[in-house]
């Protein structure tokens, strides 16, 4: 794995959606970024970039083909999550059980709050595993 792609792999790990704008690298929300992270995208944003417009922010081995199926066949980035409901995911604050996926919010149980439903936006979640 190059920087480009660590830096992108830790990039979604966050939470953080990417998008280029020109030369521009567009990151929300900004808050998830510390300044070790904004060093080394600065360093390599050119290869960034390119990973991005070549590849797509959302890399491959994040996302079974299940997944891509499910968001191509519904036209929905959110759709992806469809084939995760009642499985664990990742969060930016812990893994838990998807319950509901909604185009501006999903629905989790995490792990470590047991008693109450946690709200998160469709691309802060990502899989556990990709099987």
């Amino acid at each position: 794995m190059n920087a480009a792609h660590s830096i992108l792999a830790e990039i979604t790990r966050r939470g953080i959606a990417v998008r280029v704008d020109g030369k521009t690298l567009r990151l929300r929300p900004r808050l998830a970024l510390d300044d070790d992270l904004v060093g080394r995208i600065k360093e390599h944003k050119a290869e960034i970039i390119r990973v991005v417009l070549t590849e797509g922010s959302d890399q491959a081995l994040h996302w079974p083909p299940k997944s891509l199926a499910a968001e191509r066949r519904f036209g929905q980035s959110h759709a992806k999550l469809f084939p995760f409901l009642g499985r664990k995911v990742r969060t930016p604050t812990g893994p838990g059980t998807l319950i509901r996926v909604f185009a501006e919010r999903v629905t989790v149980l995490l792990d470590s709050e047991r008693d109450k439903c946690s709200f998160f936006r469709p691309e802060q979640i990502e899989p556990v595993s990709t099987e």
